[in-house]
């Protein structure tokens, strides 16, 4: 019996990314790369503006990665802009240089569809739309609220671009509120990042947690004035005086060095050195979440808040601001706390942890169900899928 053999060319969907190092976005992105690479036949193409840690990690996936040295039309609000016309326009029109010259190499064979990882960059709004193909708009940050960024030509100009997305995803109802909800859209859905596959949770589950001698809360992500980390300095000064055998790791880096020195400053003149490490940039994480005991998430515009998921895979309950994304992965009280002062409240939610052993306990068997119900890669993976699935229709 001869059978037709299929023809069908595979979904082929190219991603661009607006950085290269592995923060936040950037992870998310690589989770759902891989997802996809395991789970479904797709051809997957990563473009970045430079060579960089996140295409080394694409490649280990079998994912293609292509180089294209374009623009993010984006600004720091606190810079001083004056006679910034002629820059901005020369940036405008590289990147639709950039599209002019390779439009073939992204169309590629077959059904493609455009995938960008962020709001901030417009380079994958310029190329599906030259080539008429299907761009989903993947929306991660407030970008003025948590970043202090501002688009060269105006949020106008970016919403206009917005509604000519096939769909728009945002990475939590604060970011759709936010973001999106005001501009009418053809499609529009929330999707929360998946951090851990379920295997792997189940792991984590199991393990037996590093028992070091002290208490150690942390504090994880970009060594940046929005993330609120002097907060989390002066919160712990306050618990230190009554619980010594405690400390604060703060598990990140950044190029603000003014911020830096003001944290430094603090950890000097309260002579807390040994009690507060500065680790840098750390690339495998779960040699950090296996010694941290607590999370604190003091950013107040966290769009969602990766590490407090990571956080919670591994058990470990999060002292959140609440506000923002953060509002929708904590249950007070379940699988954490919320504040809501400044830093003296914070050091009571931690104090709080410090002698309720038995109900820190409890939460962190939440934490480790309430990704497993929400925070899965399976699960952000296949409602990413599915998006792809209704466009190709």
């Amino acid at each position: 019996m001869n059978r037709k053999m299929d023809t069908t060319p595979r979904l082929r969907s190219v991603y661009f990314t607006h950085y290269t190092s592995l923060y936040g976005a950037n992870r998310s992105l690589l989770n759902l790369l891989e997802g996809l690479s395991r789970e479904k036949d797709m051809e997957l193409v990563l473009v970045a503006p430079e060579e960089g840690p996140v295409l080394q990690k694409a490649r280990g996936l079998n994912v293609k990665c292509i180089v294209l040295p374009f623009f993010n039309e984006i600004f720091d609000a606190s810079w001083k802009r004056k006679l910034h016309t002629i820059g901005d326009l020369y940036k405008f029109l590289y990147n639709w240089g950039l599209v002019f010259r390779h439009f073939w190499t992204i169309k590629g064979k077959g059904k493609t569809m455009i995938h960008t990882n962020s709001s901030v960059t417009f380079i994958g709004a310029y190329f599906a739309f030259f080539l008429r193909v299907d761009h989903i708009w993947h929306i991660r940050e407030f970008a003025w609220d948590d970043y202090g960024l501002q688009y060269n030509f105006g949020r106008k100009y970016f919403e206009f671009w917005l509604k000519r997305a096939s769909a728009v995803v945002s990475v939590s109802k604060a970011v759709r509120d936010k973001r999106v909800s005001s501009v009418k859209l053809p499609f529009e859905q929330v999707v929360y990042n998946g951090v851990v596959f379920e295997k792997h949770l189940s792991y984590l589950e199991s393990r037996q947690k590093i028992v070091n001698g002290k208490t150690t809360f942390a504090i994880v992500g970009g060594v940046v004035a929005p993330k609120n980390i002097l907060e989390a300095l002066e919160a712990f000064a306050l618990v230190r005086m009554d619980f010594k055998n405690t400390r604060l790791l703060v598990v990140g880096d950044g190029q603000d060095y003014d911020y830096m020195k003001l944290l430094k400053g603090f950890v000097s003149d309260t002579g807390l050195g040994a009690d507060i490490q500065f680790t840098g940039f750390v690339e495998d994480m779960s040699s950090i979440y296996e010694k941290i005991d607590v999370l604190l998430m003091c950013s107040h515009n966290e769009a969602l808040g990766r590490v407090t998921i990571e956080a919670m895979s591994y058990g470990i309950p999060v002292i959140g601001y609440n506000a923002g994304g953060t509002r929708e992965i904590i249950v007070d009280h379940h699988n954490g706390l919320f504040y809501e002062g400044g830093s003296v409240e914070l050091s009571e939610k931690m104090k709080w942890l410090l002698t309720e052993r038995g109900l820190g306990d409890k939460m962190r068997k939440n934490c480790i169900q309430s990704v497993r119900e929400h925070f899965t890669i399976e699960r952000y993976m296949s409602n990413i899928y599915n998006i792809y699935s209704v466009l190709n229709r």
